[in-house]
């Protein structure tokens, strides 16, 4: 359901140079690199696990690494027919592996198919699916601790617009704030997600693209995302277990991808110049 820095500063394409001629250059910027890209894929990761873990049974906490948390959520829920509003609650929940403080909001609008509140199977009663149209909106307001390595906040929206199909499109303003860094995603519907239902046994398939601008010490660099069949189950893992993730430089010539797999939280990352390292993403 989700979520650090990003990527290589190193010059264009390997095969654009000599190798011996740029050989002592590339050694020690490879290194200082490795971590940027390493942070930036764990935020971009956390973000779509966070949209993958809210479009379900609403009882779960708003992110990866805090599912012993279940108990301390707060839910309460509103419905009309066609509508609902579930307001999720995490009050200065705490585990060994962090804490979380904050609120999630989710508001089902135009929804014919819509007929309650929260189920066991999906944040909503329905009496169909596909639903023929409609939206899902996602607020975010929390601050999330990990106790080991990481402290960042979470603030935006995430939209999704139903069509009577099994892929919706996705529209993001989200905001990532670490102690040095400040991550902005955004989407106008170029980001797609497929699915058969709302229930956590039913696979979120994430494909197309996001915009990232991140900032730090006062620079800014921008980057285009694209997803190529990223798979998030919620019954068997909180991270993608299949699929990969490239970030490409808008401004340079750099790029890398970070590939998922089996078993759960395996994440490799490897770039443009062919180095390859392993992530380390967030305790489910």
């Amino acid at each position: 359901m989700v979520f650090r820095s990003l990527v290589m500063s190193i010059a264009a394409a390997a095969v654009l140079f000599s190798a011996c001629a740029k050989q002592s250059s590339l050694s020690s910027s490879t290194a200082a690199s490795t971590s940027l890209e390493s942070n930036v894929a764990v935020a971009t990761e956390s973000l779509l696990s966070l949209i993958a873990n809210e479009l379900g049974p609403p009882a779960g906490p708003p992110t990866p690494g805090a599912l012993a948390l279940q108990s301390c959520v707060k839910l309460s829920c509103q419905a009309t027919r066609g509508s609902a509003t579930i307001s999720k609650r995490l009050p200065g929940c705490t585990t060994a592996y962090g804490s979380l403080d904050g609120n999630t909001t989710a508001t089902f609008s135009g929804m014919p198919e819509l007929n309650g509140c929260s189920t066991t199977s999906g944040p909503a009663a329905l009496q169909t699916w596909p639903i023929s149209r409609g939206t899902h909106q996602l607020e975010m307001h929390y601050t999330r601790t990990e106790s080991r390595r990481f402290h960042s906040t979470h603030s935006g929206t995430v939209t999704a617009y139903f069509n009577g199909t099994n892929v919706l499109s996705l529209e993001v303003d989200h905001r990532v704030a670490t102690e040095t860094k400040r991550y902005q995603f955004s989407s106008a519907n170029t980001l797609r997600l497929t699915l058969e239902g709302l229930a956590e046994n039913h696979p979120r398939i994430f494909e197309g693209t996001l915009d990232l601008v991140e900032a730090t010490a006062g620079s800014l660099r921008k980057y285009n995302l694209t997803f190529n069949g990223v798979t998030i189950q919620k019954n068997s893992c909180c991270h993608p277990r299949s699929g990969s993730l490239t970030v490409q430089s808008i401004s340079e010539d750099e790029f890398f991808t970070v590939h998922f797999a089996e078993p759960c939280g395996t994440a490799t990352l490897s770039g443009y110049l062919g180095q390859s390292m392993q992530v380390a993403l967030p305790e489910c």
